[in-house]
């Protein structure tokens, strides 16, 4: 995956300066979004770069924050009657990344989708910092 063919290929969107694109990973299509706020459009095409250029690593961090902040919410909580408990592997092979939102020159969100484990809400592990994930958001 080349990051500078990706963001070459991002289109303004027409509000603001937000740019969107997608591109194929893991052989799922994946949105991108890249949203200036109230950094410059270059700071946030950068933290853009960088997460492109190290996204192994971004995945595997936000699938360790999936799994730190949600694994033992679902066996214990959200695991339906008679489902078996789930391993942290047969976990994670539920989650499939779906979009990635930068927003300024610090926060990205990675959107998962749960494959119904979480009542089909979008999972959303956070970066605020402009590299460490902090949290994960249920939407939907």
């Amino acid at each position: 995956m080349n990051a500078q063919e990706i963001l070459q290929k991002l289109k303004p969107t027409g509000e603001w300066s937000e740019m969107k694109g997608s591109f194929i990973w893991g052989g799922r299509n994946v949105s991108i979004s890249v949203d200036p706020d109230e950094a410059t459009l270059e700071d946030a095409l950068a933290l853009a770069t960088r997460l492109l250029e190290n996204f192994e690593d971004f995945v595997r961090r936000s699938k360790d924050e999936l799994l730190k902040e949600c694994f033992a919410m679902y066996n214990d909580d959200w695991r339906r009657e008679g489902d078996p408990v789930l391993t942290a592997e047969e976990f994670l092979a539920n989650f499939h990344l779906t979009a990635i939102n930068i927003l300024g020159d610090k926060s990205v969100d990675f959107f998962y989708n749960e494959g119904g484990m979480f009542g089909n809400h979008c999972m959303i592990p956070q970066i605020f910092d402009g590299e460490n994930f902090d949290g994960v958001m249920m939407y939907g």
